[in-house]
């Protein structure tokens, strides 16, 4: 029973409530509050669930996997689920794309390896036949010596020392007065076939001597120029200039002749050619140009390399630049 006096007045108001209902509706809010309470516990266990399916397995077995990788085990595949995009799916499909190239990499580089080894054995047995032919030249000498002959020993030990320059199983990297002393036996056996018709100069400052450059940049060029310079059918005498200068922190090896120079038109295809970078070279005997240039710039950068200079004429000459950087070999090139 419950009483309640109403303002400014003797009246009071009293509500009778029965006691069975009373206690009804203490049962009914038990009820609910129990039923909502397991219904909330249901709804945290079945979202628990979930998330130790899609969320907490995933990365467990992610984890599980990354541990076998680091183990050295590349052969590892997680199961992606192809119609989530959520960031544990994105997780797993990179895990997958990251092991694949791994492999892929790895695979790569046991064929490198394996083509490293055949190479090596290729060059093995390449250099056979040149040490074989090095040794008969040295013998054929000796013997011309004792024959009286001193023409064809000269002419077999230059022939020598070009083969042992050429198959050196040192480092990609000579020096100017190494190089210009096997451009000295190259061109005087070029001078036993034409004779008076081929004259050289060199003209190489003595501190030049010893700055660091790419092995055989400079025949190539020499002989580049000889077979253009000669066997025309004018008999004109090729005289060839060697010369090097210092140029700041570079040095430029030129090499000139007085021959009958290059046409505007050839020219400029010449020096196109040079300045694309692609796998085609030139034909003919422009190749060793073109292989030159690109050895320069790979191994010294794209500020270095050939130029050409020429123009047509009957004394015109043709001048070949050859800029590398200024270092003392055993130097790193920055």
């Amino acid at each position: 029973m419950g009483t309640s006096y109403l303002d400014n007045g003797n009246l009071s108001l009293s509500v009778v409530y029965p006691n069975d209902e009373l206690a009804r509706h203490r049962t009914n809010t038990l009820y609910i509050t129990v039923g909502a309470f397991f219904f909330a516990m249901a709804c945290m266990a079945f979202l628990s669930l979930l998330a130790q399916q899609y969320i907490t397995r995933p990365i467990q077995r992610l984890g599980t996997a990354m541990k076998t990788v680091r183990k050295g085990n590349f052969h590892v595949t997680l199961n992606q689920p192809i119609h989530y995009r959520d960031d544990i799916s994105e997780l797993t499909r990179n895990f997958n794309y990251m092991t694949e190239k791994i492999r892929e990499l790895i695979e790569m580089r046991f064929q490198l390896q394996l083509r490293n080894k055949e190479a090596q054995l290729l060059a093995l047995q390449m250099q056979i036949n040149p040490h074989f032919l090095y040794n008969a030249l040295q013998t054929i000498g000796g013997k011309a010596v004792l024959s009286g002959d001193y023409d064809i020993h000269e002419m077999c030990r230059a022939l020598g020392d070009m083969f042992r320059y050429s198959f050196y199983e040192g480092n990609t990297e000579s020096t100017i007065g190494q190089e210009l002393a096997h451009v000295g036996n190259y061109l005087y056996i070029q001078q036993f076939r034409f004779e008076d018709a081929l004259r050289t100069e060199f003209d190489v400052p003595a501190e030049l001597m010893d700055v660091s450059v790419v092995r055989f940049v400079m025949q190539p060029v020499i002989e580049n120029v000889v077979v253009h310079g000669l066997g025309g059918p004018d008999e004109r005498r090729l005289l060839v200039r060697v010369g090097a200068e210092r140029d700041g922190e570079d040095v430029v090896l030129t090499v000139r002749d007085n021959g009958p120079g290059i046409d505007a038109a050839r020219l400029a295809s010449l020096r196109s050619g040079l300045e694309q970078r692609s796998l085609e070279v030139f034909t003919g005997v422009s190749i060793g140009l073109k292989n030159v240039h690109e050895r320069i710039r790979l191994m010294y950068g794209d500020a270095y390399g050939l130029e050409l200079d020429s123009g047509p004429g009957a004394e015109a000459g043709t001048a070949i630049r050859i800029r590398i950087p200024y270092r003392k070999r055993g130097e790193a090139h920055a």
